[in-house]
């Protein structure tokens, strides 16, 4: 090889590195500056979704919290309309029985009562052991009726008593409304001697009393309350007077009342016989929750306690309910008050078979159908 092939050679040699060198640090760098763009186009991407995903939680979260405030505002306000119906019919059935022992008061205290059988005490004595003794019974029952038979009735009628019975102080019922089997019978003995107009007969002899609701043969077995009251003439007892009731009125008070929805409903559990039983029919369970049946629950034992209180318990259908309890307060008997409804109507309400919800706004009520359309605001 000849010098200047040798020094061809070394001249591009020394050309061809540096620009070999310098386009590899070129390259490098492009090669960087790219990787660099691509990273932070990647992260420009990544803090984009990573922002639209926390505004996404952010924004469910914010839905969540409305939807709990919703569900307690409607879980709120049930317990509200609960209390205040139940606060209503506690107070109407207080009120009930409280109207009905002042009338048994007055009526014990007429003066022409008194004088009726202050007048049969003598014939009482006088044919206590004679076989005609039912025929001077029927006498006086057929007097009394003549002279206040026609006020009675028209008393009977207007309070809304099944019937009234005028019972002498050894026990002989002298007068009836209905003139039933019962008249000229003692409640002391023969068929009535079991029933519990025996028992309320003789509270009755002591002060004014409740005999609370049971099966009574007389009236075919429906059940029937009394109260009785005293007589007294000169500060001698001489009888008994002993009003029944049926359960009818009662169940007004209580059943169905408006704006409980489908479900809703008040029903009354006392205790009897140490046992707890329906007071009163129900309208949403009526078929095995009649009166006269056994009923228990820890709402129950609570109110006939004396407590009262707002409880989400399991019903006899399975599902969950929204019930309210509290104790009656009437002389003589034991009851309480249940008020329920299904908690799916109280949280899920329906307007017109559309769901109602809210929006962000607190006064934007929407209705929607099932299919998303919004359809009322």
């Amino acid at each position: 090889m000849n010098i200047r092939t040798k020094l061809l050679i070394t001249a591009l040699a020394t050309g061809f590195i540096p620009v070999t060198i310098i386009g590899s640090f070129a390259f490098l760098e492009s090669q960087n500056a790219f990787l660099n763009q691509a990273f932070s186009h990647l992260e420009s991407v990544r803090d984009i979704k990573k922002t639209q995903l926390e505004a996404f939680f952010a924004e469910r979260e914010s839905d969540m919290h409305i939807l709990l405030d919703m569900v307690a505002t409607l879980k709120q306000n049930a317990f509200q309309k609960l209390q205040a119906v139940q606060n209503s019919q506690k107070a109407q059935l207080e009120r009930y029985f409280q109207e009905r022992l002042n009338h048994i008061r007055v009526l014990s205290q007429n003066h022409a009562i008194i004088e009726a059988l202050e007048q049969y005490q003598p014939i009482e004595q006088a044919h206590k052991h004679k076989t005609d003794a039912h025929d001077h019974k029927a006498i006086f029952s057929d007097t009394l009726e003549n002279q206040l038979g026609h006020e009675l009735k028209q008393y009977q009628q207007a309070y809304g008593y099944d019937d009234l019975f005028l019972i002498t102080k050894t026990g002989q019922i002298v007068y009836t409304i209905k003139q039933g089997t019962e008249l000229g019978r003692n409640v002391l003995k023969g068929p009535l001697k079991n029933s519990h107009l025996n028992q309320a007969f003789k509270k009755g002899l002591h002060g004014i009393a409740i005999q609370d609701f049971a099966p009574y043969a007389p009236a075919n077995n429906q059940y029937v309350a009394f109260i009785t009251a005293p007589i007294f003439h000169d500060d001698e007892l001489v009888g008994v007077w002993a009003f029944s009731l049926l359960p009818d009125m009662i169940s007004t008070i209580i059943q169905k009342p408006e704006g409980m929805g489908e479900t809703g409903e008040s029903y009354l559990v006392g205790q009897w016989d140490d046992q707890t039983r329906y007071r009163s029919n129900r309208v949403v369970k009526g078929k095995e929750a009649l009166i006269g049946y056994k009923k228990s629950g820890a709402d129950i034992d609570k109110a006939l306690m004396g407590q009262s209180g707002i409880a989400v318990k399991t019903g006899s259908t399975g599902d969950l309910e929204l019930g309210a309890y509290a104790p009656l307060h009437i002389p003589g008997l034991n009851w309480c008050i249940i008020t329920t409804i299904n908690l799916k109507e109280v949280l899920v309400p329906k307007l017109a078979n559309c769901l109602l919800y809210t929006s962000d706004a607190a006064d934007d009520m929407q209705c929607v159908d099932l299919g998303g359309r919004r359809i009322i605001k």
